[in-house]
């Protein structure tokens, strides 16, 4: 390869990184004039509002916090006047990570709006590249065009490589950059996004109508404390079926006994004469005595990992471990809003929220106690190799392919939403604080009751 050609590759590849840091800049400035924007106005004051009823507590439940912002990432995109697909990113990551950082530490609101954030910013890009490449078919010039830029691009690697050198970061910019303004595209993100806030409407639904698939006669179905989706999945199957369900209690928020008398409320004619579903409540500490009659624990949880392990209310790991011990499945009912990209070592510390000890000993009941130290923490940790099955809205998944599904939900950029740059990185097994929780790992397969 002569110097001449060399130097004309040289001055291409330079043109195309300048041409691509100016485009760069001028989005980066349109993104943060629109960001400014938000902090005035009606979008502005809704979005503040949805951070203060995060810091508060105010919104109950991971599906009530999801459902809010899918719906207001839904006015961010019909509402703001941005240009690029590019900008919008920038924006959507920007609020999503105020959302986030609003949510108390390790509350399942601040991870559950995380996810609906990534989802919408992988629905964004997918729509972008839809569009594309629909107005690349009805353009052939720009075809053409389109094929001559990538066999140059395939020389150019060539050469480069046969020097030594690299086009990465100018494939990058070539290849998917953002940036073209195409008719109709707002309005695809738009429809895209009311699909989203549809799904996750009819999440419950999707759920329950599985479960006289998996719950048969006469069986002995174990769950534990309250979870809404449980317990309409185990209505759902006593329509069809004649089951006895055994509810731990939940301890210390007795949600058991909510569940309970749910279930014993229910009539279904095909019982013989009628009558309500055997539903009886047990201890905490009883469930591995019973745990030998059971066929079937029936479980939800309030968080899904990349590896597919659980963050599910404290006690769920022991009732995982008694159905292990008896090989019996294990069965988690829950939502796609509720899998993450979050990803940890077998430890019960990363993603707990210690809290108040009175639930447990209270402060009259603790006196002349000088010695004695008490910890309550929220959650338990249960690893995926204690987990037989998820049934979620878009049917039902191992553990092991939990991974897959998190490819197919979220852009790996988008793991972390605390900067563009930013590099995933790996979650210590000593943190307890929330930034930890928010600096995912990519999923790898075959790694190690909530709404």
């Amino acid at each position: 390869i002569n110097a001449e050609y060399m130097g004309i590759l040289f001055l291409l590849v330079c043109g195309s990184q300048m041409s691509a840091t100016a485009t760069e800049r001028k989005q980066q400035q349109e993104a943060q004039t629109i960001i400014n924007a938000l902090s005035v106005g009606k979008l502005g004051a809704k979005i503040s509002a949805f951070e203060t009823q995060l810091k508060r507590g105010e919104i109950v439940g991971s599906f009530d916090v999801s459902l809010r912002t899918a719906e207001l990432m839904q006015d961010i995109v019909s509402s703001t006047q941005w240009s690029t697909t590019s900008s919008l990113v920038k924006i959507i990551r920007h609020v999503g990570m105020k959302l986030q950082r609003a949510a108390p530490n390790n509350a399942p609101s601040a991870v559950a709006a995380g996810n609906i954030v990534r989802r919408v910013l992988f629905i964004i890009r997918d729509e972008y590249l839809e569009e594309t490449a629909d107005h690349r078919e009805k353009n052939d010039i720009n075809q053409s065009l389109d094929a001559a830029a990538r066999a140059l691009s395939m020389s150019l690697q060539r050469v480069m490589s046969f020097q030594g050198a690299s086009l990465a970061d100018l494939d990058k910019h070539v290849e998917e950059d953002f940036s073209k303004n195409i008719n109709g595209l707002k309005d695809a993100m738009i429809g895209a996004l009311r699909d989203l806030i549809d799904e996750l409407s009819n999440v419950v639904a999707a759920v329950v109508d599985q479960a006289p698939n998996y719950i048969h006669s006469n069986e002995v179905v174990l769950t534990f404390g309250h979870s809404k989706t449980v317990e309409a999945f185990l209505v759902r199957a006593a329509q069809e079926r004649k089951f006895e369900v055994f509810v731990a209690e939940g301890f210390p928020h007795y949600g058991g006994h909510k569940t309970a008398r749910v279930l014993s409320s229910m009539t279904f004619e095909h019982r013989g004469e009628g009558g309500p579903i055997n539903a009886t409540v047990i201890p905490d500490a009883a469930v591995f005595a019973v745990m030998a009659r059971v066929n079937t624990v029936i479980i939800g949880t309030q968080l899904v990992l990349a590896n597919g392990g659980l963050i599910a209310p404290v006690g769920t790991m022991l009732i995982a471990l008694a159905a292990k011990h008896y090989n019996v499945p294990v069965v988690v009912c829950t939502g796609m809003y509720k899998l993450s990209p979050l990803f940890t070592s077998n430890d019960h510390d990363t993603f707990n929220n210690l809290v108040s000890p009175h639930e447990i000993l209270r402060h009259e009941e603790a006196a002349g106690l000088d010695r004695v130290s008490v910890r309550n923490p929220q959650y338990d940790y249960v690893p995926p190799e204690l987990i037989s099955l998820f049934i979620m809205n878009g049917g039902s998944h191992s553990p092991s392919w939990i991974y897959r599904l998190v490819a197919d939900c979220y852009n790996p950029e988008d793991y972390s939403l605390e900067d563009d740059e930013v590099e995933p990185v790996s979650v210590s097994s000593s943190a307890v604080s929330m930034p930890p929780l928010l600096s995912p790992t990519p999923a790898v397969p075959g790694g190690g009751g909530g709404g």
